[in-house]
């Protein structure tokens, strides 16, 4: 172990690892010496002696992928060559290196993995619900073009695949698909000509105007992303919006050609009991939803914004595994570093700073969840000790710390703890495993002491790859957050301009908010924490849940406009829209749940809790918003004869 040991006298000292002064000779002397170190145990041995550990320092440029690859499989290689000499004893590597590694390994090995499992899934599903495989083989194709196209944005961009973007494809995909089966819904509803490419054509027509608004929803809601504080999300919105813009243009442009060899027969019918509770049951339907909306958005209170990234890794992982064997046997992977500035040049070598920092360290100590702190002024007390010096003076620490950086070894200085110019000191604490509020706490909790005991003019800056880690998912979801607020917003404004009335204004507002509330909630009763997947999942599931919406809010209108009367309206609209809402939202919950068998975290969360919400606005489409309709909206403005349901489709076709 590379702790350094210190011999000197009044005239000299030497300083050496400890493990070299230890094993002079093949004969090891007693350990017992370095089990009294309070900055090697539970950092570099275990307290019972019976681990030790080898810490080792990187110079890597910023963003060096190929780097840290090169790295890790360097000291694998070196590990793998010491366990066949040593066949007893177990090995595990973690740190800071292997953890971006394991992002890089997660980025590679989710994307086979994920795409597979979608495409398959979401296949049968399509088969089972259109009862014959063309058009869900076609359906997946125009799915398939839009993951590549969102793939290639970001081929384009320059931006290498990571652990955020291996969703692309599968979001991408998804999307596409539930854009899609509206139309071929209606192509397979309707078949009231003699010619198939006109039946296309009015299905395209028919649902252009609420594609179009969906989309454009869609890409407004992928576009708050770029106002979270780490690029991948950025990344994951811009390209799923390429790939959704590209997939619904090669639906509108291909669909007409492959209509003639399409089957005719309808989907299979799975809203015939939902549309009857929702209509002939009336008040009750309602009132029961909000029953169980107020259930399950009273999760919300249970739900905790936190984690741990090391739990973003399934044991799979070699990263996952080593960090769980260091946190059984001494500390955690995960390490702050505390810089400590004087404000003058030769400060550290001071009284003042030496007692100060000593102080620091002790008050570190003895904090619940740091196990192991290094830090100057252990350093200065084993030089003191080791040359027997009488009293601290500033003359003495100058002189101390210039004997010791003499002895030091080829290559080494004190660069690593010290600024070259004597101004500030680092001092590393070894944590415990922790949460991000765990760490956001205890950095408080510096900042806090600090202010109440440094001299005047120190500064501190706490740092190190774990405090922005910790901060990351707040800080997203919040700027996330407060961006889907604004566009949430917006798209209801845009709804009720497009549909002259403030009523589907609010209206609209309702139908993205009540289904988040209710998905995020019943993962509060279920889960309780959550993190950075709550800003993809808030970004990806607006647009879906208002596409159900817009699509029924249309086709009432249109009714409406066909002279029917609000409950006849309501009927048509679910007779219309009710089967894609349905077999949509099956699919979607399928294909996003496929990310549930995600050995990365994020991934599994975004999954399940985007599947909660896509099953909760569904709920409120079939139970609520038909009956809100009836009950506030019972006029529609006339507009153009082409949209009146009644004509025939030669004419509804040149005039839509």
């Amino acid at each position: 172990m590379n702790y350094p040991y210190v011999e000197g006298d009044t005239d000299s000292v030497e300083v050496q690892h400890f493990i070299d002064y230890a094993c002079k000779t093949h004969a090891c002397i007693d350990f017992s010496w370095i089990l009294t170190q309070k900055g090697a145990v539970d950092r570099l041995v275990s307290r019972n002696g019976d681990v030790l550990a080898v810490a080792l320092s990187f110079d890597l440029p910023i963003a060096g992928a190929r780097e840290i690859s090169d790295t890790t499989r360097a000291v694998r290689e070196l590990i793998a060559s010491v366990a066949r000499n040593y066949e007893g004893l177990e090995f595990a590597m973690v740190g800071s290196i292997t953890q971006m590694d394991a992002f890089r390994e997660a980025s590679r090995r989710e994307t086979y993995k994920l795409i597979g499992l979608a495409v398959s899934i979401m296949l049968l599903a399509l088969i089972w619900l259109y009862r014959q495989w063309r058009t869900p083989a076609f359906l997946l194709l125009i799915g398939i073009f839009g993951a590549l196209a969102g793939v290639a944005s970001l081929g384009l961009a320059g931006v290498s695949m990571n652990t955020s973007t291996t969703a692309v494809p599968v979001i991408a995909m998804l999307l596409v698909i539930a854009t899609s089966m509206h139309v071929f819904n209606t192509f397979h509803s309707t078949q009231r000509s003699a010619s198939a490419f006109l039946d296309m054509q009015y299905a395209l027509r028919h649902n252009a105007p609420p594609i179009v608004l969906t989309v454009a929803t869609t890409c407004a809601a992928m576009a708050s992303l770029n106002y979270a504080d780490a690029p991948p999300l950025a990344q994951l919105g811009n390209a799923t919006s390429a790939g959704l813009v590209m997939g619904t243009g090669a639906l509108f442009l291909i669909s007409p050609l492959i209509a003639g060899y399409l089957p005719v027969r309808t989907p299979r019918d799975v809203t015939r009991v939902p549309v009857q509770m929702s209509i002939q049951r009336g008040v009750s339907a309602p009132l029961m939803l909000i029953v169980v909306a107020t259930a399950f958005a009273a999760g919300l209170t249970k739900i905790e914004v936190d984690e741990d990234f090391i739990d973003y890794f399934s044991k799979d992982y070699e990263f996952r595994r080593g960090a769980e064997f260091a946190a059984r046997h001494m500390a955690g992977p995960k390490a702050i570093n505390l810089d400590i500035d004087s404000r003058r040049d030769g400060g550290v070598e001071t009284v003042e700073f030496a007692d100060f920092n000593e102080r620091l360290t002790n008050w570190l100590r003895s904090r619940a969840r740091i196990a192991n702190v290094t830090s100057l002024s252990d350093s200065v007390a084993t030089l003191e000790q080791a040359l027997m010096v009488p009293v601290r003076t500033d003359e003495s620490i100058a002189q101390l710390l210039l004997v010791y950086e003499l002895s030091l070894g080829e290559g080494q200085d004190l660069r690593e703890i010290v600024s070259v110019d004597r101004a500030s000191a680092r001092t590393t604490a070894v944590l415990h495993r922790t949460s991000s509020r765990d760490l956001m706490k205890l950095d408080a909790d510096i900042q806090t002491w600090f202010a109440e005991n440094a001299p005047s003019g120190y500064s501190i800056v706490v740092t190190g790859i774990n405090i922005p880690v910790a901060y990351m998912a707040i800080e997203n979801i919040r700027s996330v957050i407060a961006a889907v607020g604004l566009t949430v917003v917006a798209v209801a404004i845009a709804l009720g301009v497009y549909f002259a009335s403030p009523t589907i204004a609010l209206l609209a507002l309702l139908s993205i908010t009540v289904p988040v509330l209710m998905g995020f909630g019943l993962w509060g009763w279920i889960y309780g924490d959550i993190g950075l997947a709550a800003a993809i999942v808030l970004a990806i599931t607006m647009g879906i849940v208002v596409d159900d919406a817009i699509h029924l809010i249309y086709h009432y209108r249109r009714s409406l406009r066909g002279g029917k009367s609000p409950t006849e309206a309501c009927f048509e609209s679910l007779r219309q829209t009710g089967s894609a809402i349905t077999q949509t939202s099956i699919a979607l919950s399928l294909g996003f749940s496929v990310l549930a068998f995600s050995g990365f975290h994020v991934n599994e969360v975004l999954g399940l809790c985007t599947a909660a919400v896509f099953i909760s606005a569904w709920l409120f489409d079939f139970f609520f918003l038909p009956n809100l309709l009836r009950s506030l909206v019972h006029t529609a403005p006339n507009t153009r004869h082409g949209d009146n349901p009644n004509l025939p489709i030669e004419t509804g076709y040149r005039n839509l």
